[in-house]
């Protein structure tokens, strides 16, 4: 009786172990299928220097959503009818002579990947004036005293309005009809914030 339990036994494992081993099999094909697919990539010691310092660098600049946010709350505040709608991001490189300068000055070597030096980080804040009146001349007023505010209380160093509900430049011609494009809104802006790194 003890034989025959051990012989089950014995069969049900012969039977899991070869499960185990199709499953491996299917597994191996399937890696090398999809390996397959891909071109193996090769680099030297320098192009995976140029990885990690490039990663480091971005954990160590990146500027989170929330911070900006909080450096908006700090204004906003006072500008109850100000919404912000949306925000993207652009950075600013230090310029390729520069760059060279700063390589030929501390004695370095050409590199044959440089990594591109950061100088300043940019946000583009798009909102609206809502509820708006109307009154372009006075929402043109608010827009501009809104980046004034920006400048002066937050860490951006410089804060420009880059869009206003019209164009009021005199270079460029006014027509008498004024339409709203779909769901646009009439009271649209946006600004730029741009925040300077130090040390690059």
């Amino acid at each position: 009786a003890i034989s025959g339990v051990y012989l089950t036994e014995a069969f049900q494992l012969r039977n899991t172990t070869n499960a185990v081993r199709e499953q491996i099999a299917r597994l191996e094909e399937t890696y090398r299928r999809e390996n397959a697919k891909f071109h193996p990539l090769k680099a030297d010691s320098h192009e995976m220097k140029v990885v990690v310092d490039t990663g480091d660098f971005i954990l160590r600049n990146s500027v989170p959503v929330s911070f900006v946010m909080q450096q908006l709350g700090l204004v906003l505040g006072d500008f109850p009818d100000m919404h912000v709608d949306e925000l993207t991001w652009h950075t600013g490189l230090v310029s390729e002579d520069a760059d060279a300068e700063r390589r030929q000055r501390r004695g370095e070597a050409q590199l044959p990947l440089p990594i591109p030096q950061v100088a300043e980080i940019s946000a583009d804040v798009t909102g609206q004036i809502s509820p708006f009146d109307g009154d372009l001349k006075q929402a043109f007023e608010r827009i501009r005293r809104l980046a004034s505010e920006l400048q002066a209380r937050t860490r951006f160093g410089r804060v420009q309005a880059t869009e206003f509900p019209i164009n009021d430049s005199p270079a460029v011609p006014l027509s008498a009809d004024i339409e709203r494009n779909g769901d646009q809104s009439p009271a649209r802006f946006r600004l730029r914030l741009t925040m300077e790194l130090n040390g690059g």
